[in-house]
């Protein structure tokens, strides 16, 4: 209190704030309690905070998530598309509205397949202050339920194809005199058991890398890997010739669950070949930081365009169906570890690409 132009006394102002405090702490045990991802976003994109779920979630710190752009988080698996998806997401939860769409985010312990929402809240006047981001972990549920769809379709297919043919073929040779004939039918019989046992095999390895990936996601160093599979390939089929081309990457690391998909893309590549001479190329690239790129060239006849589809989208239809087990395991195996296949058919033969997340290699200092 001031007496001509001095300081005579001082008032002192007590509030209690004692409600006000057990509020906020019941708000953050709610916020940081739940085991949903869940963070504040301010209506212009920022990103103001996130759970402990979160943060435990990303390998990043708070410092580096808090005053980001949502849109260019770096929890999304894929840029470009992504980061349109979800700019145009903030835009429509500012206007009002509630949004929710599933979509992949990549954390330390893997990828996660979530069902994200952004709620806008409201102040006093009416006008949205502040997006509320929501995210649940359905991952499981999604690989379970897209594992389920590929079976029920695939076998549903192949089986009564397949036993149609068993049928035929064992009636034949059940009264089939002439030993070279019963001979040709027996391996026509044989190739199609043969089909189902590798589907079976196929059917273990999509298993294995769900299991994996729902428990720490295991990496391995890509230089070595390529180039044992590769000898190991050139070993199973010493009549393919089977080129490398890594001058173009450093080393680095990626999921370990990748090299059952390689491997499935080089058989069918010198499988495929119609003629005596199969060539294989195999090509590694980086085309960012944190991506890398494995070209797998053939001089085939050109990969089937039911094939390639399913490859690429994942999706099949009556009338555009998939054979086997082959290409299903490699979209899921890629697109498990948030990755994505392309595929590129020429007069030449095909050329499938697997875009890859890397990770840095120890030692490497990168």
């Amino acid at each position: 209190m001031m007496a001509e132009d001095a300081v005579n006394g001082m008032l002192l102002y007590l509030r209690d704030v004692t409600k006000d405090k057990e509020r906020a702490r019941r708000l953050e045990a709610v916020f940081n309690g739940t085991f949903q991802f869940t963070g504040l976003v301010r209506p212009d994109g920022t990103i103001i905070e996130g759970n402990d779920t979160v943060i435990n979630f990303v390998p990043y710190g708070p410092e580096e998530i808090v005053g980001a752009a949502l849109s260019e988080a770096p929890w999304w698996t894929q840029p470009g598309d992504v980061n349109d998806r979800v700019r145009d997401a903030v835009d429509r939860a500012a206007d009002g509205e509630f949004v929710r769409f599933e979509i992949d985010v990549h954390g330390k312990d893997g990828i996660a397949h979530i069902d994200f929402s952004l709620r806008p809240a409201t102040n006093d006047d009416g006008e949205v202050a502040l997006l509320i981001a929501e995210g649940r972990d359905i991952t499981a549920f999604q690989q379970q339920r897209q594992h389920l769809e590929v079976i029920q379709r695939v076998m549903r297919h192949n089986m009564r194809n397949d036993l149609m043919k068993l049928r035929g073929w064992t009636e034949v040779l059940s009264t089939e005199d002439d030993a070279d004939k019963r001979a040709d039918y027996y391996e026509r019989i044989e190739r199609i058991l043969n089909k189902w046992e590798k589907m079976n095999g196929d059917l273990k390895q999509i298993e294995r890398a769900l299991r994996s990936q729902q428990k720490t996601e295991a990496v391995t160093d890509l230089l070595p890997l390529v180039s044992e599979l590769v000898s190991s390939r050139r070993d199973a089929y010493p009549d393919a010739t089977i080129d490398v081309n890594t001058a173009d990457v450093d080393p680095v690391r990626i999921p370990a669950t990748i090299r059952g998909a390689l491997r499935e893309l080089i058989d069918n590549a010198i499988k495929a070949t119609d003629h005596s001479d199969p060539h294989v190329a195999v090509r590694l690239s980086r085309p960012a930081d944190d991506w890398v790129e494995i070209d797998v060239d053939d001089n085939g006849p050109g990969m089937p365009e039911m094939e390639a589809e399913v490859l690429e989208t994942g999706e099949e239809t009556p009338l555009n169906h998939g054979q086997g087990l082959g290409v299903w395991m490699v979209r899921m195996l890629v697109t498990q570890v948030g990755g994505d296949v392309s595929v590129d058919v020429t007069d030449d033969g095909t050329c499938v690409s697997l875009q890859l997340p890397s990770h840095h290699a120890s030692g490497t200092g990168r």
